[in-house]
């Protein structure tokens, strides 16, 4: 007689996603500590880069802008293609926040800059503003892009390989 139940049990067990990965699933939080961070690194190459650093500035500008492409990936990756449509511009919209947040700190402190001049309360609005331009637009276009990539890259791997001729 054929046996259909086992004699071993298989202890199933699922795996509790990594600490980073949790993160990049909650989309407001993980926005907000991405708005925060390009914030202090925006504070930090003004406050450091003299000037005269043309070539310097533009290196930090373009790291900043990975640094921003990065985490906006990590979270989008966690998504399917069709939610990007409104997950890119909403992380961008609450980037800006998040800097919004750590400028508004760095303007009590007495440390928010524009350009290499101290900022002042009344910088805060139109900073703001831009800030989100920027940041949604920026966003977007990355996920666009990105969106393509990952569209091209999956037709790629979806057909079967053409035969070798000997």
């Amino acid at each position: 007689m054929a046996e259909f139940f086992p004699r071993r049990r298989i202890a199933w067990h699922l795996e509790e996603p990594s600490v980073l990965r949790r993160t990049t699933l909650a989309l407001v939080p993980y926005a907000l500590l991405t708005g925060v961070v390009v914030r202090a690194y925006r504070w930090l190459v003004l406050a450091v880069l003299q000037p005269d650093r043309a070539l310097l500035l533009v290196v930090a500008v373009v790291v900043g802008i990975a640094v921003l492409c990065a985490m906006a990936a990590g979270h989008l990756a966690n998504f399917p293609l069709r939610s990007w449509k409104w997950r890119a511009p909403a992380f961008g919209a609450l980037v800006a926040a998040g800097e919004s947040i750590a400028s508004v700190g760095l303007q009590l402190l007495g440390q928010e800059r524009i350009g290499r001049a101290i900022a002042t309360w009344a910088d805060l609005v139109p900073m703001t503003i831009t800030t989100l331009l920027t940041r949604v637009v920026v966003i977007a276009v990355f996920a666009a892009v990105l969106a393509v990539v990952v569209q091209l890259v999956q037709r790629g791997l979806d057909q079967p390989a053409s035969p070798s001729s000997p």
